[in-house]
């Protein structure tokens, strides 16, 4: 049998085996003298429970892990002597005058019989001396050999058979087959194991589940810290300062604290590096990766997470979204493709989700590689065995075909699939009537960009027309729902996202005036750092270049992870709109240093 020391050591190197025999191997004399201070089966339970957890979490600061017992049962006292103050006692149980002592909790329907036995055993249980009381608990409470006794206590079974001796002396013979029939029913449970090791989590869990991301990181760091490769502590860890991470960029006045977010990194890059595999862990690393930019990294985490999980469904999303990260942030648009053509392979993916799959920006993938043919004919295939009502698919379909045929120049089918879908919806009932509004004005927006292109001056007028009248109309719809409820703020949700594109048609369409208004009201509704973007180039070309640079010191002020991510100045930098002041001190100082 290993000795204390070396399981103790084990345990901090991240063997939980070790630390689970240690439990076994004193759970019962610590539970016989958590037994002694309470006179509660229960609460005795509850509190080794207790004390084992608290040893587990301050193991590193044990200094001599030869004195492992005695150190625990230490804590065990301390552990009782708190319930005693929380259940109004203040005198320790074995220096107490047993009448002073409550009852034994018993379940309501027990017999009066059976609560009088149960706590006269108690009592002459607890009256036994310490040494006596373990050796009863562990012979008659876990049915144990003389054999195992000894090996359990480090004693010879000549002293276990003396113990026992005189623990039966002092036991008068009636109550002794007490003893033994309760003890029967008071066994400790068979998981009782196990819990310790999974209660040592469970608060922080807790504290994660609450938001209460600083506390929660201090427990799962002092489990981290105990048991450095325990996977469990290691994503709590991350996930909380993770929590802390997102908090703070919600909040416009905080930039985000970049050792906060290096350590969420390398908490959670360990779990995963340590086995942790669901679908929590890899997605919030995924995110970490794109806020260092790490993109490669990212795709390499995703594709590896499809191949190993056996949900179909979360295989599927993180294929599709490694995708889209070699299409727009990559430039890689074979590999892309190929991707997206694992997805579509696995099975039990509903048709509405391999449609939205090929409607976003993954479609651009498909141009590149000279597929825009294959896009088309394959999307109409799924679109045809769509059913009704109309559900987001339908819409993202005829938005994103739209976008396609604009790009590839066939501006006049693209007036043809948007005018369709516009009359499919007067008609057909839709599942979303909330984002009606935001929908038809997607259209619109399309069916602009083709007039604008074709050089019809009555279509692009008509198109404006049109798009404004449905915002009006849509932004009443909402504001006749119930103030603050669900409706209302899908409406609102809607009535945003609304402007926000047809904002952006208009600046496709060269409709600047326009434009800038949508998004001006687009802003007072909420602030968005894309469209801040699209609203500091208008106002640039408009000549409006104070008003620009308002915009911009607005961006880098309220959207800190923009800044700090680089994403603020590579879009400076990309942009044509902005190309005549890529010099200009004025915007270098907005832009230079902005996580550069």
């Amino acid at each position: 049998m290993q000795d204390d020391a070396r399981l103790v050591e084990a345990s901090l190197q991240g063997d939980m085996q070790a630390f689970a025999l240690l439990v076994d191997r004193y759970r019962y004399s610590v539970y016989g003298l958590c037994l002694g201070y309470t006179r509660d089966f229960d609460a005795a339970e509850d509190a080794a429970q207790e004390a084992f957890i608290a040893a587990f979490l301050k193991l590193r600061d044990l200094s001599a892990p030869e004195k492992f017992g005695t150190w625990l049962k230490s804590i065990a006292a301390n552990a009782c002597r708190l319930w005693m103050r929380q259940q109004g006692h203040c005198v320790p149980l074995q220096e107490a005058d047993v009448e002073t002592i409550p009852a034994v909790s018993i379940a309501v329907d027990e017999s009066l019989g059976s609560i009088e036995t149960r706590r006269l055993v108690l009592e002459a249980i607890v009256e036994l001396p310490e040494a006596q009381r373990e050796v009863v608990l562990l012979f008659y409470l876990e049915d144990r050999s003389l054999e195992q006794v000894a090996t359990v206590l480090g004693l010879s079974i000549a002293s276990v058979k003396q113990r026992l001796y005189r623990s039966r002396k002092r036991l008068q013979e009636i109550m002794l087959g007490m003893v033994e029939k309760t003890l029967e029913i008071q066994e400790m449970s068979d998981d009782f194991t196990e819990r310790v090791l999974a209660a040592a989590l469970v608060r922080g869990q807790c504290l994660l589940n609450e938001r209460r991301w600083r506390e929660a990181q201090t427990q799962f760091r002092r489990v981290a810290r105990t048991v450095p490769r325990y996977i469990a502590a290691q994503k709590g860890l991350g996930l909380a300062l993770k929590g802390e991470v997102d908090d703070r960029v919600e909040l416009s006045e905080m930039e985000i604290d970049a050792r906060l977010l290096a350590e969420a990194f390398a908490a959670l890059e360990e779990a995963w590096r340590l086995g942790a595999r669901d679908g929590e862990t890899v997605w919030a690393l995924a995110q970490l990766h794109e806020s260092f930019d790490r993109w490669e990294d990212e795709g390499r985490l995703l594709e590896q997470y499809a191949q190993e999980t056996d949900e179909a469904g979360q295989a599927f999303r993180a294929l599709c979204h490694a995708a889209r990260l070699k299409t727009y942030a990559l430039k890689e648009y074979g590999p892309a493709v190929v991707l997206h053509g694992r997805a579509l392979q696995l099975e039990e993916i509903g048709d509405d989700e391999r449609l939205l799959s090929y409607c976003c920006n993954l479609y651009l993938s498909y141009i590149e590689t000279g597929q825009a043919e294959r896009w088309a004919n394959e999307t109409k295939t799924i679109y045809n065995r769509l059913g009704r009502p109309l559900s987001r698919a339908h819409y993202r379909y005829h938005r994103i075909r739209g976008a396609l045929l604009i790009d590839l120049g066939e501006y006049r089918e693209g007036l043809k699939i948007c005018r369709a879908f516009l009359d499919e919806m007067e008609s057909a009932e839709v599942d979303e009537p909330a984002e009606l509004g935001w929908w038809i004005n997607d259209m619109w927006g399309n069916i602009l960009i083709c007039q604008e292109r074709l050089g019809n001056e009555e279509g692009v007028a008509k198109a404006l027309a049109a798009a404004k009248a449905n915002l009006v109309v849509y932004r009443e719809e909402g504001e006749a729902k119930e103030e603050g409820g669900e409706l209302r703020q899908k409406y609102q949700d809607g009535y945003f996202h609304a402007l926000h594109s047809f904002g952006w048609a208009c600046k496709q369409a060269h409709c600047i005036d326009t434009a800038i208004e949508v998004l001006e009201r687009a802003r007072r509704v909420r602030d968005a750092a894309a469209f801040c973007f699209y609203l500091a180039e208008l106002k640039l070309i408009k000549g409006d270049r104070s008003g620009s640079l308002e915009i911009l010191a607005h961006l880098r002020r309220v959207w800190p992870k923009w800044v700090q991510s680089g994403h603020f100045r590579r879009w400076f930098f990309g942009s044509e709109d902005f190309a005549g002041v890529h010099r200009d001190r004025d915007f270098l100082q907005q832009v230079e240093g902005a996580g550069a």
